[in-house]
């Protein structure tokens, strides 16, 4: 959010509301797409303008979150967590 807010130069609860995202968050639609979270933006009040800006970033961030969750159920580690998965490794922190 922090993103569109520099690119559109509106502050970021502008956007959407802080209330707004977190009820997707917590409750997402599905299936999770691009049509269904505006349309779940639309139900909590958006407006127009507001889904425009947000439906695609907000749906790319999720899906964005889901593939890192999925890495780390894999045991794949992600970007930035490259130091904690050395220093689990055998023998790190051994001189």
């Amino acid at each position: 959010m922090t993103a569109i807010a520099e690119h559109s130069q509106l502050p970021a609860e502008n956007r959407i509301s802080p209330a707004t995202l977190r009820r997707l968050s917590w409750d997402p639609p599905q299936p999770y797409d691009e049509q269904t979270v505006a349309q779940a933006l639309a139900a909590y009040g958006a407006r127009p303008w507001q889904m425009e800006l947000t439906a695609r970033p907000i749906t790319g961030a999720r899906m964005a979150g889901d593939s890192d969750m999925e890495a780390v159920k894999a045991g794949d580690s992600i970007a930035g967590d490259s130091a904690v998965a050395d220093s689990e490794a055998p023998g790190a922190g051994e001189s």
